[in-house]
């Protein structure tokens, strides 16, 4: 699986804050995504996409518009994931 991070800003409601200046970050395990988000507090959304729509998607030539962007097979909060 291959997990992207959103980050949002804490104090607002998420489904409205979603910070455009920041990275977001990709991982490509549980683990390495846990441990990021307990050692820098990042609060937002996760989405976690199969690998081979994930590639295909991110190794396409910019024009080719006839790749799909991935549809996210599951959604976390990432407080939810360090509990």
């Amino acid at each position: 699986m291959t997990y992207e991070i959103l980050e949002y800003n804490q104090d607002e409601n998420i489904d409205e804050t979603y910070n455009h200046d920041v990275n977001h970050p990709i991982f490509y395990n549980m683990t390495m995504l846990k441990n990021y988000i307990k050692r820098t507090g990042v609060y937002g959304k996760v989405f976690e996409y199969d690998d081979t729509e994930w590639a295909e998607y991110h190794n396409a030539d910019d024009n080719d518009y006839s790749v799909e962007i991935p549809e996210p097979m599951g959604e976390y909060i990432t407080s939810e994931l360090v509990e």
